[in-house]
Parts: structure tokens; C-alpha cells; sequence
């Protein structure tokens, strides 16, 4: 017999397709240090293919979690780690190497060690603050992984044969501009969201108090 259409779409809630989003998680997290063996070996196209994976499971777990309604735990803890590890191996090993200036290296660590420090004051201190992805932040990360992307490409001899070493040169600090005003705006909106909320918080606590 064969199973309906309707049937053969939809997937079980339960079994092994409520994995499939942290699995996909998961496989990130371990693309990050190969990512940084072929960055630090010089062998960037597949570097590059590494990182537009990476950059595709991102996508596709986060689309599966919310289509099959399957968002766990592990999934919301995993997530923005194998995000972070991926980015911070890439703009530190890139760094290093020369291709990114380090003053936007330095100013982006310092911001992603801010978000870090707000969750662990929160998590340790147990308050009741929810640390929201805010629109600064979406655009900042949109526009890093971009920039990480075409640093890659910029590094592979077809891409130097193709593309004049001015324009890459323009088109790199352009984004080396975007990127820094995007991340000193972001960090900002969130230092200034998370003491508001502390704000919020003590002022519920001295009215509670009364």
C-alpha cells in the first residue's frame, strides 16, 4: 500500500526527524575548526566551502526547528555556539593572517564578549531578562558573514584572475566600514536594552517591596 501524499510530506513530530535540526547544529560546530585548518593552511576554496555550509545549515536547522515545531533546549543552547565559534575562528584566524585589518577584529570580539557577559549576568544572577536578537544585530551578522565570504573568495586564484586586485581592494574596505558602524551600533542597542531591563527590574523589585 502506499502512503497518501499528505502522509508522505509530513514527518513524524517524534523519532528521528526531531533531531535533524541539532544534528545539522551540530555538524556546524565541527565545520568551524575545519574551517580554521584550511584557513591557517592557505587553502582557502575550501575554506570557503566550509563556511557557505556552515552558513546553510544555519538556515536549514532554524527552518526545520520552526516548520516541525521541534525547537529544543539543546537546539536554542547549540545554536548561537556553533555561531559565534564559527565566526570568531574566522575573523580571528583571518586576522591573524593579515586579510583583516585588526582594529575591526578587535572591535568585533569586544562586541560578541559584551552579548556574552549580558547572558552571563543573567544566567548566573538568575534575572528575569530575556536577551531578544535585535535588528541592529540581524544586519551586523548579515553583513559579517558576507564579508567573511568574500575575504575567502578573495584569497582563491581563479577569483584574482577574475576580479582586479582595486576592486576587491574597494570593495573589502567598504565592507570593513559597514561592518565597524553596524558593530559599534549593535553593541550599543545592547548594552542600553540590558540596563533597561535591569532598570526594569529594580524598580519592579522596589515596588514590590512597598
Amino acid at each position: 500500500m502506499f502512503n497518501s501524499p499528505s502522509n508522505s510530506t509530513v514527518p513524524k513530530k517524534f523519532g528521528f526527524y526531531r533531531h535533524l535540526p541539532n544534528i545539522f547544529t551540530f555538524l556546524r560546530l565541527l565545520l568551524a575548526p575545519l574551517t580554521y585548518f584550511f584557513i591557517i593552511n592557505n587553502q582557502f576554496s575550501y575554506a570557503f566551502i566550509c563556511f557557505l555550509l556552515a552558513g546553510l545549515s544555519d538556515g536549514l536547522d532554524g527552518y526545520l526547528a520552526r516548520r516541525w515545531n521541534v525547537v529544543s533546549k539543546m537546539g536554542r543552547i547549540l545554536d548561537p555556539i556553533a555561531d559565534k565559534a564559527l565566526m570568531f575562528i574566522t575573523f580571528i584566524t583571518l586576522g591573524y593572517l593579515g586579510k583583516i585589518h585588526l582594529w575591526l577584529v578587535i572591535l568585533v570580539i569586544s562586541r560578541d564578549a559584551l552579548i556574552i557577559l549580558c547572558g552571563l549576568i543573567t544566567f548566573i544572577c538568575k534575572l528575569k531578562i530575556r536577551l531578544i536578537p535585535i535588528l541592529s544585530s540581524k544586519i551586523n551578522t548579515f553583513f559579517q558573514i558576507i564579508f567573511v565570504g568574500i575575504i575567502l573568495i578573495a584569497q582563491t586564484p581563479l577569483y584574482q584572475q577574475i576580479v582586479p586586485e582595486l576592486d576587491q581592494y574597494w570593495f573589502i574596505e567598504l565592507l570593513t566600514i559597514v561592518i565597524a558602524i553596524t558593530t559599534i551600533w549593535s553593541g550599543i542597542e545592547y548594552a542600553v536594552y540590558f540596563i533597561k531591563q535591569l532598570y526594569y527590574l529594580k524598580k519592579r523589585g522596589t515596588n514590590a517591596s512597598k
